[in-house]
């Protein structure tokens, strides 16, 4: 590979120093499209084949294990905050307050109409009870007495149908009173005392972070390796360099179409609640060797409307960057894997291909080929 590239710098050198006399002095046209003034200068690496060590430089992004955007089930008014960002509290611990005026009389209204369809009820029994005996002396007609039992059944639907009335409007007022599904901390606010809110408002966020969730990415082979239930070492480097044991949960059957990569998910006990939400950790597999693939440095890499990319040169007389599209594996230290795109033989450029455009010449500077 090394001696691909120095043949190529040597072949550059001699092409840029070749001199026709027959043409006394005058640029052909080949030359003028190969001046070096129209060539970009970039800095090269070789792709190379070798195991990454899994995790090594593997990152995972921290999420609280169970989080909530709490929202109004009933409209009114916010007339107290009970808790405030940052506190702690425990399940069905009270959060918020709304005004309950409303919701008071409704209930209380709720609880006259079902008494009066009791009431009504009742007195569709008697008269019932009062018609049976007629009917058995044929001192009422049988159309009669079909039209007591019919009062009958239409006081008890009315009941029942008041009885859920009451019933709502009794876990109305109950919803006035907004309170926490589970134990955690009150992340935000999104209202304020005196705010009007509708059913469906977001009023509160609320997260767990007794245990969190890690979410990182791994290729088709790491991911092979790996059954939820296993452990993988992590560390925080901003937490000092004592590892930590989480449990693999999941691990992804579907790529991720834009680096070609599964998730895995993890479960890590936080009961000292130092971990906080959109932190990253280093992830450690755990296989003991990753498989050959095809390697870059990092600085290869540069984002596009299509993907992730790299430029390859071509050609050793006159070379040239051609825009190849990938998809990036793992990393580890300053080196990822590509899982397509590129053999081993490919040269790619790592500095200066920002100002290069597909198909653009280029002119291979020593440092990086080396």
């Amino acid at each position: 590979m090394h001696e691909k590239l120095s043949c190529l710098l040597v072949c550059l050198v001699v092409f840029g120093c070749s001199n026709d006399p027959g043409n006394d002095g005058a640029a052909t046209p080949a030359q003028i499209d190969a001046a070096p003034q129209t060539a970009v200068r970039v800095q090269v690496a070789p792709v190379e084949r070798e195991r990454l060590e899994p995790g090594d430089n593997l990152t995972a992004v921290v999420s609280a294990d169970t989080s909530a955007v709490l929202r109004a089930e009933v409209p009114g008014r916010v007339v107290k905050r009970i808790a405030e960002r940052g506190d702690r509290v425990k399940t069905n611990a009270p959060l918020l307050q709304l005004d309950p005026t409303r919701l008071e009389l409704g209930l209380r209204r709720a609880k006259a109409n079902l008494a009066v369809a009791e009431a009504e009820l009742r007195q569709a029994n008697r008269s019932l009870a009062r018609g049976m005996k007629l009917k058995k002396g044929n001192t009422i007609s049988e159309a009669r007495a079909d039209d007591l039992e019919t009062q009958v059944e239409r006081a008890r639907a009315k009941v029942a149908l008041n009885r859920a009335t009451r019933d709502t409007a009794a876990r109305d007022l109950e919803d006035a009173t907004l309170r926490a599904p589970f134990a955690g901390i009150v992340e935000e606010w999104s209202v304020d005392v005196g705010d009007f809110v509708q059913p469906g408002a977001a009023l509160a966020t609320l997260v767990d972070l007794d245990r969190v969730r890690l979410r990182a990415g791994v290729t088709a082979a790491q991911a092979a390796g790996l059954r939820p239930g296993q452990t993988t070492e992590i560390l925080f480097s901003h937490l000092g360099s004592q590892s930590r044991t989480a449990r693999l949960k999941s691990v992804g059957v579907v790529a991720d179409s834009a680096t070609g990569t599964y998730d895995i998910e993890l479960l890590l006990d936080n009961p000292t609640g130092e971990l906080r939400e959109g932190m990253v950790a280093r992830v450690k597999l755990p296989a003991s060797q990753g498989p050959l693939m095809s390697t870059v440095p990092r600085a290869a890499l540069l984002k596009t409307p299509l993907g992730m990319g790299v430029f390859i040169v071509e050609g050793e007389a006159s070379p040239r960057a051609r825009l190849q599209i990938v998809s990036v594996g793992a990393t580890s230290g300053n080196r990822a894997a590509l899982l397509d795109g590129v053999s081993e033989d490919d040269v790619v450029v790592i500095d200066g291909h920002f100002a290069l455009s597909d198909g653009d010449a280029v002119i291979l500077d020593t440092v990086g080929v080396e």
